[in-house]
C-alpha cells in the first residue's frame, strides 16, 4: 500500500473514530450522567495518559505561553459545552453538521481582523450560510428547536475562534503540545464548572457510565489524534483535513444505527453544502483554513507547518 493510501485511511479511520463522540455522549446522557462529568473525565484521563508520554516536560515552551495554552482550553471548555448542551436538543448527525461551520467563522474572523479575503474564501462563507439555512429552514421533528440549532451554530463559531487563537497565539508552537495543554486545560475548565456550577465532582455510578466514559476516552480522542497526525505526516496537512469532512457522514450513520436517527433530505443537502464550504476554505490562500481535527485541540495549518519544515 502506498503512502498516500496509507494517510488517506488513517485519516478516514480518524474521522470515524472522532464521529463516535456525538453518539457516546448521548448514551451518558440517557445512562443519566451529565455531559460536564463525561468531559471532565475525558479530559482529565486523557491528559494523564499524555502526560506519561513526557510531552509536557520534553516540549520547550516559555512559562507564560504554557499559561496561555491552559487558557485555550477554557475557550474549548465553551464550545464543547455548547456542543453538547445542542446535542441534547437536536439530532447528533445535524449537531456535527453545524461544528462544521467553523472553517466559514475562521474567515468571518479574519476579515474582522483587517486580512483580506479570497474570492474562493467569500464563496465558502456564502455556502455554509446557505447550508445552515437549509437545515434550519426544513427541520425534522428532532431538529425542531431553535435553540438546540443556535447552540450547535456557536459552537461551530466558537472553535472557529479557538482555531485562529491556535494560529496567531500559538503558532511556534508544536501541534502535540498544543493539542496536550488545551486538554489539560479543559479538564481544569470542566472540573471548575462541575465544583462552582454544579456543586458536585461527581464520578461515574454505574458499569455503563464507565464504560462510555473509557470508550469517550480512547475512541475518538486517543485514538483519532494519533491516527491524524500520522497521516498528516504521510500526506500532508491540507489533504488530511480535506479527507477528514468525511466526518459529520459517519456521525449519521452511527447516529442512525444506534440511536435511530433518521436521515433526512434537508439534512443531507444542507450538510453537503457545509462540508462543500469546509472543503473550499480548505484548499484557498496557500496555508489551509483550520478544519475540526480529532478533539480539536490543533489546527491543521500549524500542523502543516510543523511537520513540513
Amino acid at each position: 500500500m502506498s503512502a498516500s493510501a496509507r494517510g488517506t485511511t488513517l485519516v478516514v479511520v480518524g474521522a470515524a473514530a472522532f464521529a463516535s463522540l456525538a453518539v457516546f455522549g448521548r448514551l451518558a446522557t440517557e445512562a443519566g450522567m451529565r455531559s460536564s462529568t463525561l468531559l471532565q473525565w475525558r479530559f482529565g484521563l486523557a491528559t494523564l495518559v499524555m502526560a506519561s508520554t513526557g510531552i509536557f516536560t520534553s516540549t520547550r515552551i516559555p512559562s507564560r505561553m504554557r499559561w496561555y495554552l491552559l487558557g485555550s482550553g477554557i475557550v474549548y471548555t465553551t464550545q464543547t459545552s455548547l456542543y453538547f448542551e445542542s446535542l441534547g436538543r437536536i439530532t447528533a448527525g445535524t449537531t456535527s453538521l453545524l461544528l462544521y461551520l467553523a472553517p466559514a467563522f475562521v474567515v468571518v474572523y479574519s476579515m474582522i481582523l483587517g486580512r483580506r479575503p479570497s474570492r474562493a474564501q467569500v464563496v465558502a462563507v456564502v455556502v455554509a450560510l446557505a447550508g445552515l439555512l437549509v437545515i434550519v429552514g426544513a427541520p425534522s421533528p428532532a431538529d425542531a428547536s431553535p435553540l438546540g440549532v443556535v447552540l450547535g451554530a456557536l459552537a461551530g463559531a466558537t472553535f472557529g475562534f479557538y482555531l485562529l487563537l491556535g494560529e496567531v497565539v500559538f503558532g511556534d508552537v508544536p501541534p502535540f503540545a498544543i493539542a496536550a495543554h488545551s486538554m489539560a486545560g479543559a479538564a481544569i475548565g470542566f472540573t471548575c464548572l462541575e465544583v462552582f456550577v454544579h456543586r458536585d465532582l461527581a464520578a461515574p455510578t454505574s458499569t455503563r457510565q464507565w464504560l462510555l466514559v473509557a470508550a469517550v476516552v480512547v475512541i475518538p480522542t486517543l485514538v483519532s489524534i494519533p491516527m491524524m497526525f500520522a497521516a498528516i505526516q504521510l500526506i500532508g496537512a491540507g489533504p488530511t483535513s480535506v479527507v477528514s469532512t468525511v466526518e459529520p457522514a459517519f456521525t449519521l450513520l452511527f447516529a442512525a444505527m444506534v440511536l435511530s436517527e433518521p436521515m433526512r433530505v434537508s439534512q443531507l443537502f444542507g450538510g453537503a453544502l457545509i462540508l462543500i464550504a469546509a472543503v473550499i476554505a480548505q484548499r484557498t490562500a496557500g496555508a489551509p483554513s483550520p478544519v475540526p481535527i480529532a478533539v480539536g485541540a490543533v489546527d491543521r495549518g500549524r500542523v502543516a507547518e510543523a511537520t513540513e519544515t
